[in-house]
């Protein structure tokens, strides 16, 4: 019984947040500030440019970014104010289709991060981020960095490889200098065992990606 009732309100507090969310939304200041904002066609021509589309990436691929950056990215928001993926998405997005000289306040980049959350699947804004997010080296997208760090294209990424470059998402520049391969593989391994608990990958598929040295 006890139970129920934390499920009730656990569920009564995400329809209240979302709601708040949706207010927020609508409320006049928002809208002004969303009206300067690109605009979906923008995203959607920028989206056309992508390198690699969703369903051309390994599960196992995705699986490692998803475990690098929120465990908890499938199960839907009742809002996007606590969901990274989507607030690095909106912030990547904003950098490129803005013009330079632009200096967005909060208020504009929040509102533009709803409008991704409504618009758009969590398959499209991982394929968004995934194509377009910095990896170290000069390299910026999945299919880049997978040319730049192993000569390969992302379709063909395997588990360790997966793994080695979701961890640069917490700091590309240092763990992508091989000065810090050490810290680099630790977190490596961090996302692999994130896996492992989620129930992504097996026990064998860890231990054996573990072992596999640090392509640097």
């Amino acid at each position: 019984m006890q139970a129920d009732k934390i499920v009730r309100c656990h569920f009564a507090i995400r329809m209240l947040c979302h709601a708040i969310f949706i207010a927020l939304m609508a409320a006049p200041s928002v809208a002004q500030a969303d009206a300067g904002l690109p605009s979906l066609d923008q995203i959607d021509g920028h989206r056309a440019t992508f390198a690699i589309g969703y369903d051309d990436i390994p599960k196992h691929t995705i699986d490692a970014f998803v475990a690098a950056e929120d465990q908890d990215y499938w199960k839907r928001k009742p809002n996007p104010f606590g969901d990274l993926i989507v607030t690095q998405t909106a912030q990547i997005l904003l950098s490129e289709l803005d013009d330079r000289q632009i200096r967005r306040s909060h208020l504009q980049r929040l509102a533009f991060t709803g409008r991704l959350w409504v618009n758009y699947s969590r398959e499209q804004i991982l394929e968004i981020m995934l194509n377009r997010v910095y990896l170290g080296r000069s390299a910026f997208g999945l299919e880049d960095a997978a040319q730049v760090y192993f000569a390969k294209s992302a379709s063909e990424l395997d588990l360790a490889e997966s793994a080695q470059l979701a961890a640069l998402m917490r700091a590309p520049s240092r763990f992508s200098d091989s000065a810090h391969a050490e810290q680099w593989k630790a977190r490596r391994d961090y996302v692999l065992g994130r896996m492992e608990r989620m129930g992504w990958i097996t026990e064998a598929e860890h231990d054996d990606a573990v072992a596999r040295p640090l392509q640097n």
